[in-house]
């Protein structure tokens, strides 16, 4: 059964950066899906699958060191978020930064 979820509440530390897809390249703008693993709270001891969808997207800068992403990926390799005038995740082995004018869309997945 599929759930959405605000993004705003999402628990980002200890959360598992799973892969990415863009899905509509153009030029008004690309939508693009990135995948997650993540705890729903402090207090959660598994985490969920998610899909975050991003539309609208302008800029996408993606820097990774894949074996640093994957030695990290049972502790969570994702460090932080910040979301200001644009998404930054800071990973631990990398940094996927967009920038979008919409609020992105969050799928829990089976």
């Amino acid at each position: 059964m599929k759930k959405n979820i605000d993004f705003d509440t999402i628990y980002w530390h200890d959360a598992v950066f799973c892969g990415l897809n863009i899905k509509k390249l153009s030029k008004k703008g690309s939508t693009m899906d990135i995948f997650f693993n993540i705890y729903l709270d402090d207090n959660s001891k598994n985490r969920i699958n998610i899909k975050v969808t991003f539309k609208s997207v302008e800029q996408l800068l993606i820097s990774t060191d894949f074996t640093e992403l994957y030695n990290n990926k049972n502790a969570g390799n994702v460090n932080s978020l910040y979301h200001e005038d644009k998404f930054t995740f800071n990973l631990f082995g990398g940094l996927i930064s967009l920038t979008t004018v919409r609020k992105p869309k969050v799928e829990i997945r089976n």
